[in-house]
């Protein structure tokens, strides 16, 4: 891996499916690394704006990412500054995590686990996942979507699934990223990112298969808990 591949993870927390890794003096890894963005508004407004694109029927994933794009840049748009007011973060947060599918992605993090698991244990992960995404990394999301510089360039479609080739520009190198998508009730979502050749799927499996190894689910879940009520007291 090159030295610059550090930077492209850092990436990841701006631009796509959640990565995190529970804090815990066994891990091999020093810090938690947590992508994506979820939110679980229950403000009319913001599911309104976030239904009122035209994605629903569109065939082309490249084309929905980037309408999707233009739309939470316009929405960025009415607030200049650095920082949202309290009043647009949720409408914001509801319009960018509209495009990823939360619950393929726990899926894809828990691998066989998954399977154990009861539907109550699923939906709860699921919920839990995707507040610590959304905290997480909100603000970096923001910063990307002003900055707009991302390039979509291929897509690929098979039956329900699809794949859409970009590249980013990041400190005078540019950044391979593979989005693969699939189709749920007749809208595109993003279930994965690829990053110069690195699944983030896989990497999420593959930590919490660590993880899991030497902790009991509950444990899982309860560490997870914790991190998102930290992450709260922080808004």
């Amino acid at each position: 891996m090159r030295p610059s591949h550090l930077v492209t993870l850092s990436l990841v927390a701006a631009i796509g499916a959640g990565m995190m890794l529970p804090a815990d003096s066994s891990a091999s890894t020093g810090t938690d690394q947590i992508t994506g963005a979820p939110d679980t508004s229950h403000d009319p407004g913001a599911a309104a704006i976030a239904d009122s694109n035209d994605a629903a029927g569109i065939d082309s994933p490249l084309r929905y990412l980037t309408l999707h794009a233009s739309e939470v840049q316009e929405l960025l748009a009415s607030s200049p500054g650095d920082t949202l007011p309290p009043h647009q973060r949720e409408p914001v947060s509801e319009m960018i995590n509209s495009a990823f599918d939360f619950q393929e992605l726990s899926r894809l993090t828990l691998g066989s686990h998954w399977e154990e698991r009861t539907s109550e244990e699923r939906e709860e992960f699921v919920s839990v996942y995707r507040g610590i995404v959304e905290k997480q990394n909100f603000d970096s999301f923001v910063k990307f979507y002003r900055d707009g510089k991302i390039k979509y360039l291929t897509e690929e479609i098979s039956e329900s699934k699809a794949s859409v080739d970009a590249q980013i520009p990041v400190n005078r190198e540019l950044f391979d990223i593979t989005y693969r998508l699939h189709r749920i009730d007749d809208r595109w979502r993003i279930y994965d990112l690829v990053i110069d050749d690195v699944s983030t799927a896989d990497g999420n499996r593959k930590m919490y298969s660590r993880y899991l190894a030497k902790h009991s689910y509950a444990e899982l879940v309860e560490r997870l808990k914790s991190q998102l009520a930290r992450l709260g007291r922080q808004d």
